[in-house]
């Protein structure tokens, strides 16, 4: 049993090492700069918007808002089942290789998911910011915020 724990436990280490790997041996980028890497073609992960109220804030690459919860702690998640229905978690793509700047890291959640986090605190969407630029869930309950840049 500890023998397959160590080994689950390394896969997890060395999954993350290559995740957080720059592969051109440079310095990370800044956020907004920030890309995955997929073949030859870079794609932006985060985006920056901004509200006219509420300042600047980050999106995912297609818009859509980003929040973090207040319930959570550094590099562990603890939205799961209706939680994580109405927060769907910024999940990583299993089949990409990802250039991340020193403040964004990756958790393991433990359904065996990778989430994003940004200075340690996992990142999610709001299911009822239904196009680019929403905003409906800055201040939910009072644990829900905005990512800001």
């Amino acid at each position: 049993v500890y023998l397959i724990i160590g080994v689950i436990l390394y896969g997890i280490v060395y999954y993350l090492f290559l995740m957080n790997k720059n592969p051109q041996g440079q310095s990370s980028l800044p956020v907004s700069q920030e890309a995955v890497v997929t073949g030859a073609k870079q794609i932006d992960i985060f985006k920056t918007m901004t509200d006219v109220k509420k300042g600047q804030f980050l999106t995912d690459q297609r818009g859509m808002t980003l929040y973090t919860f207040d319930k959570d702690v550094r590099g562990v998640s603890s939205c799961y089942d209706a939680c994580a229905q109405l927060w769907p978690p910024f999940l990583v793509k299993p089949d990409a290789s990802y250039a991340m700047p020193s403040d964004v890291t990756i958790v393991s959640r433990t359904d065996g998911s990778m989430q994003y986090s940004r200075q340690g605190m996992p990142l999610y969407f709001y299911s009822k910011d239904l196009k680019p630029g929403d905003i409906n869930g800055d201040g939910f309950n009072g644990l829900w915020h905005l990512v800001k840049p």
